[in-house]
C-alpha cells in the first residue's frame, strides 16, 4: 500500500466540498481511504455504508443525502441505474455516449495536461517563480485545456467546466474560480474563460466546415424586463405619520435650503414609497421639485442614506484603492490614447491636480473593462448597423469632456439622433487635466459640484435612488465602482469574470 497516495491537487477541493456539506468531520477518513474527487463522484450507497461504518447513523444519512444532491448539481450520470434500466427494457438504449461522456469528464486532469505540454510546463515554472498569473498566461492556460477537450472530442458541460476551474484554483492559489467558470442561473450557460473559449472555438470550426453543423429550429427569445436595479424596491418603508404640513410646505413654500433639508429628512420613507410605486422619473421630479434646485444633489444624499444606511463612502475607499488601481492600469492598458493619458499622470508633474488624477483614473477604467455588448447605429441615410461598443463609447456614457455647456447640448443631440436613452452622466467643461466646471446631468437637471469624485458619487446615487439601470456601454465600469468604492453587491448584478478576478484577487 506504500505506493498509493492521495492526489494533492484534490485536497483543497475535497475540503471545500465537505465544508459546504457541514461534514468536515469525515475529511481525514476520506483521505485515509483515498476518496479523491474522481472516486467521490463514483461513490454508491454500499460504498458510503462501508466508508462511514464507524460514524453515527445521522452522519451517514447526511453524507448520502448531500452526495446525491451534489451529483445532481454536477449532472453526473449514474451508470448503474442506466444499466439496470437498460437490462429490464425490451429496447435497450445505446449506453456508449453516456459512458464516454462520463468517463471523459472524470479523467480530464489539468495537472497531467499541463505537465505533458511544453507551454503548460512553462506556465507551471512561471507560477513557481512569481506566485501569480497574468492575463496572457491565463489565456494560454485556457487554450491548452480547451484544445485538449476538442482533441478528445469531449462535449462541454457544466460539470466539466466547473471541474477544470476547481482544479485550476487548486493548482494556482492566486486565481479566482469566477475567471474560469461562473454559474449564473439554472437556465443559462455559465460564464468564464473556459466556456467562452470552447464555444468560440466550436463556432470557428463550424464556420470553416471542420465540424458539421446540425440545423435546429431556433427558440423564440422573449425579452425579459431588466431587473438589475430592482433590489431596494422589493423592500417596504413605513411612511412617517402626521406629515401633511411638511408635504404641503415642500410642495408650495420656497423655504431656505436648511428648512428644505430638515423637511426632506422628515419625509424620506414617504418619498421612497412614492418613488417605488412611480411609473416614471418625470413623475417623481414633477412631484418633488426640490430635486431640481442647485443643491438638489444633497437631497439625493439623504434618500440614498435611508436606502443604504451602512453603505461605504467613495472617498475613503478611493483613497485607499487608487494606488493599486493605477498599478493595475499600468499593467493592463494597451489602448494608445489611454496610454498617453496614463503616461502623463505617471510623469511626476507636480502641476497635475488631484481632480485630474481622479478624472484620469475613472476615464481609464474603461480601457480595462472594455465593453462586450453591441449597439445599433444609424447612418445619415437612416440605415441601421450593428456594431460593438468601443472604449470611447463606454467613456462617453459616464464622463464627457467639452469646451462649453453648448458642447454638452450637441452631445445630447447626437445621442437622440442615434435613438439612445440619455442616462445620468458627468460632464466636465475643459479637459482631464484642466477642469473649469464639473457638472452632473440628470433628466434636464444640471448639478454643479466641486470635485470629480463628488460628480461620480452623485451620478451613482441617482442611479440607485431613482432605480435606473446603468448604461449598457459602461455597465462593467459602474459595477466596479459600485462593488469597490461603495461596497454594494446585489443579487441583480450581472456577473462578469474579469471584474471578479480583479476585485477579488488583484486589488484585495
Amino acid at each position: 500500500m506504500s505506493e498509493l497516495h492521495y492526489p494533492a491537487e484534490d485536497l483543497p477541493i475535497l475540503k471545500k466540498v465537505l465544508e459546504d456539506w457541514g461534514l468536515t468531520c469525515v475529511y481525514q477518513t476520506c483521505i485515509d481511504q483515498l476518496i479523491d474527487m474522481k472516486i467521490l463522484r463514483l461513490l454508491k450507497t454500499r460504498h458510503v455504508d462501508k466508508l462511514l461504518s464507524t460514524y453515527p447513523l445521522g452522519i451517514l444519512v447526511k453524507f448520502e443525502c448531500e452526495l446525491d444532491q451534489w451529483k445532481s448539481s454536477l449532472n453526473i450520470v449514474d451508470i448503474n441505474k442506466i444499466t439496470e434500466s437498460a437490462e429490464t427494457s425490451m429496447n435497450k438504449p445505446n449506453l456508449e455516449p453516456y459512458l464516454k461522456s462520463f468517463k471523459s469528464s472524470q479523467e480530464l486532469k489539468v495537472d497531467v495536461i499541463l505537465n505533458s505540454s511544453t507551454q503548460g510546463s512553462l506556465i507551471l515554472d512561471y507560477y513557481r517563480q512569481n506566485n501569480k498569473l497574468n492575463d496572457g498566461i491565463r489565456s494560454t492556460l485556457v487554450d491548452i485545456l480547451i484544445g485538449q477537450v476538442l482533441s478528445q472530442r469531449i462535449p462541454m458541460s457544466v460539470s466539466l467546466a466547473e471541474s477544470m476551474a476547481d482544479q485550476i484554483v487548486a493548482m494556482f492559489n492566486s486565481e479566482i474560480k469566477d475567471t474560469y467558470f461562473m454559474k449564473i442561473g439554472c437556465n443559462k450557460n455559465p460564464k468564464g474563460k473556459l466556456y467562452a473559449k470552447y464555444y468560440n472555438s466550436m463556432r470557428n470550426l463550424k464556420n470553416t466546415g471542420l465540424v458539421h453543423t446540425t440545423t435546429k429550429s431556433e427558440k423564440n427569445k422573449t425579452g425579459s424586463r431588466n431587473q438589475e436595479k430592482e433590489s431596494w424596491t422589493e423592500r417596504k418603508f413605513v411612511s412617517e405619520i402626521e406629515i401633511d404640513y411638511i408635504l404641503d410646505e415642500l410642495k408650495h413654500d420656497n423655504s431656505p435650503f436648511p428648512d428644505i433639508e430638515k423637511n426632506w429628512k422628515a419625509s424620506v420613507n414617504y418619498r421612497l414609497n412614492y418613488i417605488k410605486n412611480s411609473e416614471s422619473t418625470a413623475n417623481i421630479l414633477n412631484n418633488w421639485k426640490q430635486y431640481s434646485i442647485p443643491y438638489g444633489h444633497k437631497l439625493i444624499d439623504i434618500d440614498y442614506q435611508a436606502l443604504f444606511p451602512n453603505g461605504d463612502t467613495i472617498y475613503k475607499n478611493f483613497e485607499e484603492k487608487s494606488p493599486k488601481i493605477f498599478n493595475l492600469l499600468l499593467e493592463k492598458i494597451k489602448d494608445t490614447n489611454c496610454r498617453k493619458i496614463l503616461d502623463k499622470i505617471q510623469s511626476g508633474d507636480e502641476n497635475i491636480s488631484e481632480n485630474s488624477k481622479n478624472a484620469a483614473l475613472i476615464y481609464l477604467l474603461h480601457a480595462v473593462f472594455a465593453p462586450t455588448s453591441k449597439k445599433i447605429t444609424k447612418d445619415e441615410n437612416g440605415k441601421k448597423n450593428l456594431i460593438k461598443y468601443s472604449i470611447k463609447d463606454s467613456q462617453d456614457s459616464l464622463i464627457v469632456f467639452g469646451e462649453s455647456v453648448e458642447a454638452m447640448q450637441n452631445h445630447f443631440q447626437s445621442l437622440r439622433f442615434q435613438g439612445n436613452p440619455i442616462q445620468p452622466f458627468v460632464f466636465i467643461v475643459g479637459s482631464i487635466f484642466e477642469q473649469r466646471e464639473i457638472l452632473v446631468y440628470f433628466d434636464t437637471i444640471i448639478y454643479k459640484v466641486h470635485s470629480v469624485l463628488r460628480s461620480v458619487e452623485v451620478c451613482y446615487k441617482i442611479f440607485h435612488v431613482f432605480n435606473l439601470g446603468y448604461p449598457t456601454q459602461s455597465y462593467i465600469v459602474w459595477l466596479f465602482i459600485q462593488n469597490l468604492f461603495f461596497g454594494l453587491r446585489s443579487k441583480f448584478d450581472q456577473p462578469h469574470p474579469k471584474l471578479a478576478q480583479i476585485i477579488l484577487s488583484e486589488l484585495k
